[in-house]
């Protein structure tokens, strides 16, 4: 906390800032994957947790890996201005000067999120309606359900001859669209699915 005072020239406080907010971000995101789910595992159940873990892995996971990728470079780029400070003094205040520094943390931070960029879209959301069908009443319950599904889907051959994958916006008007055939599974038929 103090750091967010400190109002000097020099590099250090800011990069230990920067290094303090991606932890902060990691630690969060690794609170809501790990920490909550066991809390409903081992201690007391959370009824609003489990239609909540589709998106968790959705967006949640994601984005703890963008701060841990955040969390190393930054750690490297901490231990690198303290080389360049300790091994050459004069040097020192041009080479690791406030500009440059944020211009670095700029850097990690863009390399970070376009190097993880791709996970947002390794997976996608899709809607289930599920019939209960109870052979002992005439009645049915219709229960929703939202998981997530990993498989990475393939797209046509394109002109150069590679396999391309289809764009978020083809797969959400595909997913918009298809409906399947209702497939019974025990004491369960699945009506049909709308993507997220």
């Amino acid at each position: 906390m103090c750091l967010w005072r400190d109002r000097s020239k020099s590099a250090t406080p800011f990069l230990l800032v920067s290094l303090g907010v991606a932890d902060t971000l990691f630690l969060a995101t690794v609170f809501a994957l790990r920490v909550i789910p066991s809390i409903d595992t081992f201690a007391w159940p959370l009824p609003w947790l489990q239609p909540a873990v589709p998106y968790l892995g959705k967006y949640v996971y994601p984005t703890a890996i963008v701060a841990e990728t955040g969390t190393i470079y930054l750690t490297i780029l901490v231990t690198v201005n303290r080389y360049v400070s300790v091994c050459w003094p004069y040097r020192a205040s041009e080479l690791c000067s406030l500009r440059s520094a944020r211009l670095h943390v700029a850097a990690v931070t863009l390399f970070a999120v376009v190097f993880n960029l791709p996970r947002y879209f390794e997976s996608c959301l899709r809607a289930y309606i599920y019939v209960l069908v109870h052979p002992e009443s005439d009645m049915d319950c219709i229960h929703p359900l939202i998981e997530l599904d990993l498989s990475v889907k393939i797209g046509p051959m394109s002109n150069s001859g590679t396999n391309a994958l289809p764009t978020a916006v083809e797969t959400a008007t595909e997913l918009n669209t298809e409906w399947f055939t209702p497939k019974l599974t025990p004491m369960a038929t699945r009506v049909g699915f709308v993507g997220i």
